[in-house]
């Protein structure tokens, strides 16, 4: 064994780097697939929230006060944002940081995901 050990522990860790090589390149894709289905599933939740925002401005002539629907990036509702006569609903986007409505962009993956009305 002391002759070969050397050799032994070098085989060792080279299975251990390629055994999980599927893993490694996998999972940086897994992230951006999740986050990219957390933007989609958002996008849906605002489309919600916009139609019942609308519902109640046409049954009470007035824009909601606090959104029904939750924003799965702040694990909170949606923040409204009056604008003049209109409404902005809007989520904090996959960065969490509430910009008031800035436009996301989505190369940087920053800005609020919003829906006006």
């Amino acid at each position: 064994y002391p002759r070969i050990r050397e050799s032994y522990h070098q085989a060792f860790e080279d299975s251990l780097r390629t055994r999980w090589i599927l893993a490694q390149v996998a999972a940086p894709e897994y992230t951006k697939i999740h986050g990219r289905m957390l933007i989609a599933m958002t996008t849906l939740r605002l489309a919600r929230a916009a139609l019942a925002a609308k519902q109640f401005k046409e049954q009470k002539n007035r824009w909601p006060d606090l959104s029904q629907e939750e924003d799965p990036f702040a694990a909170a509702p949606f923040k409204l944002l009056k604008r003049g006569e209109g409404l902005m609903i809007y989520s904090v986007g996959p960065d969490g940081v509430d910009d008031r409505g800035a436009a996301f962009d989505a190369e940087k993956l920053n800005g609020d995901l919003s829906w006006r009305l």
